[in-house]
């Protein structure tokens, strides 16, 4: 059980990686968190990789303290949205809290990537992202402070809650400075609520890439970039610089990849996502918040 595997680990102190996969008790996801009846510090584990359910992940984690450059990269074999955001993580990121003096956890890096999301808190480029999202060597290369991941390849219902939105709204994002999306397989973006709910607390954020092999028929991107932030209270009232709080206030450059300009049809008239690019562009400079840089590519 989880006693014996502690008291193993309270003996190896100098201990600097560690990986588990399928040897942790099962904590049953029908019950609240079992209290944690004790705290081993492993103060030289610099790499932690657990493989489990998210309830028996969470236990782990809560039975331990780590310390200096520590990294955590956890694979969940189910996929329970609330066990994530409303235990899962907290107790991730109380435990990169304590490692600061200040109690933050100060992620300024993002990228997702099919079920997939690896953070840093070192300030990445777009093209060091892009790098890591493809897996190609770069001068930039740092490991991820936290990576986590839904082992499940079977596609969810549209009953699910969308896996990126729910990730990025249960982390510490408040000082977040780039965020990379990427997905592999063509299949349509994110519908205009999931960026709302992704990034309404990235007040922060200046470069967003997308790479995509896909049309953004609806708009939802365009159209989120130029919406009033839910987060920032009520609609129509302006922040301290007297411009409207859109979503994403400070962002500088957007990159776009493999993201079709137009759809998959015969109609020369129907401008596609260049159309809604243009209106968000506007719309941005109207209020106050114009892009820098808008960087096209295929």
């Amino acid at each position: 059980d989880l006693t014996y595997i502690a008291n193993v680990l309270e003996n190896i102190p100098g201990l600097q990686v560690l990986s588990l996969s399928g040897v942790l008790p099962i904590i049953p996801d029908d019950i609240p968190l079992p209290m944690s009846a004790y705290n081993i510090a492993l103060p030289h584990l610099r790499d932690l990789s657990l493989s489990t359910t998210s309830m028996t992940c969470a236990h782990f984690l809560q039975h331990f303290s780590f310390s200096g450059d520590f990294k955590l990269s956890v694979y969940c074999g189910d996929y329970k949205p609330l066990i994530i955001s409303d235990t899962l993580f907290p107790v991730i990121v109380s435990k990169f809290e304590e490692l600061s003096p200040d109690r933050i956890w100060p992620l300024s890096s993002i990228l997702y990537t099919e079920r997939n999301l690896r953070a840093w808190t070192h300030a990445f480029s777009l093209d060091a992202l892009d790098h890591e999202c493809h897996y190609i060597s770069s001068p930039e290369h740092i490991d991820p402070t936290f990576r986590f991941s839904i082992i499940p390849r079977t596609e969810f219902g549209d009953g699910e809650q969308p896996i990126f939105p729910l990730l990025c709204s249960s982390l510490p994002v408040t000082n977040v400075d780039s965020l990379f999306y990427c997905r592999s397989a063509p299949r349509k973006l994110p519908p205009h609520d999931h960026w709302v709910e992704a990034c309404q607390d990235m007040a922060k954020l200046s470069h967003l890439g997308v790479d995509f092999n896909s049309v953004d028929e609806s708009g939802g991107l365009p159209g989120a970039l130029c919406d009033i932030n839910p987060a920032a209270g009520e609609a129509g009232s302006s922040d301290r610089t007297g411009c409207p709080p859109v979503l994403l206030p400070n962002l500088k450059v957007l990159m776009l990849k493999r993201v079709k300009m137009r759809p998959y049809s015969d109609d020369l008239d129907d401008e596609g996502t260049l159309l809604h690019l243009r209106n968000m562009l506007r719309k941005r400079q109207e209020m106050g918040r114009e892009l820098g840089e808008l960087v096209l590519e295929e």
